[in-house]
This record gives C-alpha cells, sequence and structure tokens, in this order.
C-alpha cells in the first residue's frame, strides 16, 4: 500500500498468473503460462507470501517473465485490483532463455483497492479515470546489497530519482505523463523525483486511449546508484502495472 508502511488488507483469495508482460499489457484476460493460488497466514503474509509454479517455457515470452495477481472475491466486493508486475528484464529473459537456470526470489506485487484513491489524490487523476487510462506505479529501488525495512525481500527506495520515457518495443510514449507524489501523495508535480517510497507514477493518455510501452531510464541525483536500461514499462486501458526498478548490474 501507499504509504509503503500501510496495513494491507486480507490476502486471502489471491491467485498469481505468470505470462508475458506483452501480453498481458495488450490482453489482460489473456491466458497465462502457468497460476497457482497464493498461500496466506491466516489472511496475511507477514514479509511477503511465497508462491512457485511449474516449469514456464520462456521460449513462450519474448519480452519479460510477469505476474499478473488477482482478486477472487465477487466484483464489488475485491479488495485488491489486478496488478501486473514486471519479474525480469528484457536481458535477463533472453539469459535464462539461452541457460535454462530458474528464476527464484522474485517478487510479484498487488495494489490494494484503497491505494487507486492514494493515487488519484496524487495525481489529481479520478480514480475512474485511472484505472480507464491505465498506470504504472514505479518503485526507484537501490543495490541488492543494500537492506530495507520497507519493501521485504526487496533493496531500499531512493529519493528523488527521475524517470525518462524512450521508445521501445516497436511502440512511442504516446503523450503519457509522470508524476512524482510528494511523502503524503497529497499532491505530486512533474520535476521532483521519486519520493521517500521511491515511487512515481505513469499514467496513459485519456484521448484516445492508447496503449503505451517504453523503455524507462532512471537517473539518480546520488553517484551510488544506476539502473539497467533494459527495464520496460507499459500502460494500457485498464490495466494496473507496478515495476520494481533495482539500482546495479
Amino acid at each position: 500500500m501507499l504509504p509503503a508502511t500501510a496495513t494491507p488488507p486480507s490476502m486471502t483469495q489471491l491467485t498469481v498468473n505468470i505470462g508475458d508482460s506483452g501480453a498481458f499489457i495488450s490482453t489482460p484476460t489473456a491466458p497465462p503460462l502457468a497460476t497457482t493460488p497464493l498461500t496466506t497466514q491466516n489472511g496475511a503474509c507477514p514479509g511477503g507470501c511465497a508462491f512457485s509454479v511449474a516449469a514456464v517455457n520462456v521460449d513462450l515470452i519474448p519480452y519479460q517473465v510477469a505476474s499478473q495477481v488477482n482478486d477472487g472475491r465477487p466484483a464489488g466486493s475485491t479488495l485488491w485490483v489486478s496488478t501486473l508486475t514486471s519479474l525480469t528484464r528484457v536481458d535477463q529473459t533472453t539469459t535464462h532463455r539461452d541457460d535454462k537456470t530458474p528464476f527464484t526470489g522474485m517478487t510479484a506485487f498487488v495494489i490494494p483497492s484503497t491505494t487507486v484513491a492514494t493515487l488519484s489524490q496524487a495525481t489529481g487523476v479520478s480514480d475512474a479515470n485511472l484505472l480507464m487510462q491505465g498506470y504504472m506505479v514505479g518503485l526507484a529501488l537501490g543495490n541488492p546489497n543494500e537492506a530495507s525495512t520497507i519493501y521485504p525481500g526487496l533493496p531500499p527506495p531512493v529519493k528523488g530519482v527521475v524517470a525518462t520515457l524512450t521508445s521501445a518495443a516497436g511502440f512511442q510514449p504516446n503523450a503519457a505523463t509522470i508524476y512524482y507524489p510528494n511523502d503524503t501523495y497529497t499532491a505530486s508535480n512533474s520535476t521532483a523525483g521519486t519520493n521517500a517510497d521511491g515511487v512515481f507514477i505513469i499514467v496513459g493518455p485519456a484521448n484516445p486511449l492508447t496503449l503505451n510501452v517504453a523503455a524507462a531510464t532512471l537517473n539518480s541525483n546520488d553517484a551510488i546508484h544506476t539502473w539497467d536500461p533494459n527495464y520496460q514499462i507499459g500502460t494500457a486501458p485498464y490495466v494496473n502495472v507496478l515495476v520494481p526498478f533495482i539500482a546495479g548490474p
């Protein structure tokens, strides 16, 4: 949740789908290559819920391995919005396709329904329009050897990081807008960089509603953190995306 220290709702009835990021963005209902229910401890997951799937044919994933976490509750009573997370960079997918080493330690995210109101407050875009236009929450994170008390299993957030969008995968960043929320998510601007949670928000265009796929280049105001340019991001109408950007090689 945002702020990152907030208490999440019950994590029961969640399912993790695994597939290609491009397929999930262009067709959110695309059949996954693997799926598994999330196992929780009394509806909660201190430190994160573990999940695993059987072997996935990475030859069917041209871009990035992605998770899609869905809430199985009936429409109108869901506690979480269906959320897409890129689990690998494009180059990591290519390497795995060649050497067949297992993917381990990957973190899938899911966004609470109540957080959409927080994102709306930060961006000034209504809840309904955020969901309609599609948005991506980016997390600028530190190096893997840095410990985090905010995001279990991941590096700590980096403040003041600025993101730039460039063309990728044959698409242009079609008038997508980048927002940098303040630490309380009550407002944002276009130049301040990521907040204390390492968050920036990309909202897809409203007119016309357009698929938006781009490469995100992150730049820090310190000399410690750099990010690989092989990360790709995407927004599409009615798609909720969260991407952790981990510094280092």
